[in-house]
């Protein structure tokens, strides 16, 4: 989103998390903290109802969502999409919740991006038959996914104490 905001483009990225009530005090939350990070507080309003986090300038949005219904979001028509991310992936339903939500916001992709990147983050299930562990092993062989495991020994950078 930086990237397209200063290119005075409308960007919008889309959050899931499983549950819409833990979205306030998780990824909205993130966001804020990354904007903070960057020193970028003064360049966005947020709003708490609904929750949304938005470029002045430009008015670009991060929009947040729960992931536990997507048969609700199949007529949302939010456009210039760059990015569209799950949070906490492994606590959805099944892969059937990404099959149903993520081309309703690719087909609303900007088009000063080449493809819309969707991310799938969590902390992996022991159980090694759990299906979002199937699912990732499925995808490690398709050319379109890049597959990283991390975690916060990774960080190089200090975020994680």
């Amino acid at each position: 989103m930086k990237q397209q905001t200063q290119e005075q483009h409308h960007a919008n990225i889309i959050y899931f998390l499983e549950n819409q009530a833990y979205l306030r005090d998780s990824v909205y939350e993130q966001i804020l903290w990354a904007i903070d990070m960057l020193h970028l507080n003064s360049e966005y309003r947020t709003y708490k109802s609904p929750l949304k986090i938005e470029h002045i300038r430009t008015g670009s949005a991060f929009y947040f969502y729960g992931a536990d219904d997507p048969q609700k979001l199949k007529s949302n028509k939010v456009s210039d999409i760059v990015g569209v991310w799950y949070e906490e992936a492994a606590n959805v339903k099944s892969a059937e919740v990404f099959d149903q939500a993520n081309p309703t916001f690719i087909r609303n992709k900007s088009p000063y991006v080449n493809d819309v990147k969707v991310f799938y983050s969590y902390n992996p299930p022991k159980n090694p038959y759990d299906w979002i562990n199937e699912w990732i092993e499925n995808k490690s062989n398709e050319s379109q996914y890049f597959i990283d495991h991390s975690t916060y020994l990774d960080d190089e950078l200090g975020f994680t104490t």
